[in-house]
């Protein structure tokens, strides 16, 4: 059964396939918020029974997850637009 507080540990592990180790996660791991995944180690996603792809998909998805939920002001969006033209030029510059 799905708690409405921990709906995003279900859809993050969808998002990986990874959704039949929620109540794992959730119970065995005690991960109730995304800080909690700070504290969880590979040796404890072993003993849960996910793989070492399967980690990787998962540790690549918290990573996104976090950045997607950080705050932003307007400065840092307007700056990212302006920079990220050059940044690309000069990339492909040296390719």
């Amino acid at each position: 059964m799905m708690d409405r507080d921990t709906q995003w540990l279900y859809q993050l592990l969808a998002s990986v396939q990874l959704e039949r180790f929620y109540v794992r996660m959730r119970d065995g791991l005690n991960v109730t918020r995304i800080e909690h995944l700070n504290y969880v180690k590979e040796a404890d996603l072993e003993q849960i029974g996910i793989s070492r792809p399967g980690q990787r998909r998962l540790w690549e998805a918290v990573r996104h997850y976090k950045i997607n939920m950080r705050p932003r002001s307007w400065m840092v969006k307007v700056f990212y637009i302006f920079t990220y033209p050059l940044f690309l030029f000069i990339h492909l510059a040296y390719l």
